[in-house]
């Protein structure tokens, strides 16, 4: 087939020449995110992760601070960038055909707060241990507990026995 093809080429036939050019994919529109990730002092970030939102295109920015992801297809997405101890920041950017776009994000700090922990501490007397093994096993006597001093109301020994 392929001699037949440059028979006709040979030939002078301009419908192979055609049918030929056309036959060959385009090549997709892609172009280049190029950019630079700081902190609120103007400090480059490094290990900041840069990815276009809905794609698998992720890159890491280098100690400089610098990133830059190649082959993009052209159209409008959305980049995030995210780096541990800092807020995430996003923007919208539209790549085009054979351009460089040039993106600079500033990430702020995130001051970790935590809610407040109380710890209480409850001590218990060796003795008062005893007490509660010996009222919770079967050993026979009546036993009167915090609580049902308080349920009574008197500060009288007395007046509980």
């Amino acid at each position: 087939m392929i001699l037949s093809m440059r028979a006709l080429l040979v030939a002078g036939c301009p419908c192979v020449v055609t049918a030929i050019a056309a036959a060959q994919p385009k090549p997709r529109p892609v172009g280049i995110i190029d950019g630079i990730v700081t902190d609120s002092n103007l400090i480059a970030l490094g290990q900041a992760n840069v990815s276009v939102l809905g794609s698998t295109l992720k890159v890491e920015t280098g100690d400089d601070g610098r990133f830059r992801v190649l082959q993009v297809p052209a159209g409008e997405y959305i980049l995030i960038v995210r780096r541990l101890g800092f807020h995430p920041a996003s923007s919208v950017v539209e790549v085009r055909d054979n351009d460089v776009t040039r993106l600079t994000f500033t990430l702020e700090r995130l001051i970790p707060t935590l809610d407040t922990t109380r710890i209480v501490e409850h001590y218990v007397s060796p003795r008062l241990t005893d007490y509660e093994s010996r009222r919770r096993s079967s050993v026979g006597g009546q036993y009167i507990t915090a609580t049902d001093i308080a349920r009574r109301g008197s500060a009288y020994l007395a007046d509980h026995l």
